[in-house]
């Protein structure tokens, strides 16, 4: 992939991951497990592994996020949301109230 992707641009890629993971990695954690009303933090971790990875893979794709912190909810409410096995607008209003 690294042929396709210009090297800064995977440099950027990792800069605005890194930079997000730092931010609010703890922050995720804790809306996944409250969307998915569970104390179970091993579930509400796996999820948000996932939704890391989905935002590497994405930034990687683009080679920069235009809107990093968007497209990380915006992740973290659709992995919710295929968890319940619903459409991610449906989620996102839950886990906005």
């Amino acid at each position: 992939m690294s042929s396709i992707i210009p090297q800064t641009g995977l440099a950027e890629a990792h800069k605005d991951v890194s930079w997000l993971f730092g931010e609010y990695s703890g922050e995720l954690v804790r809306l996944i497990s409250g969307a998915l009303r569970t104390e179970d933090v091993g579930e509400a971790e796996d999820l948000a592994q996932d939704v890391w990875l989905g935002l590497w893979e994405r930034a990687v794709a683009d080679g920069r996020l235009e809107s990093p912190a968007s497209a990380l909810l915006d992740l973290a409410v659709a992995r919710v949301a295929e968890f319940y096995g619903r459409p991610a607008a449906a989620t996102a209003e839950a886990v906005a109230a």
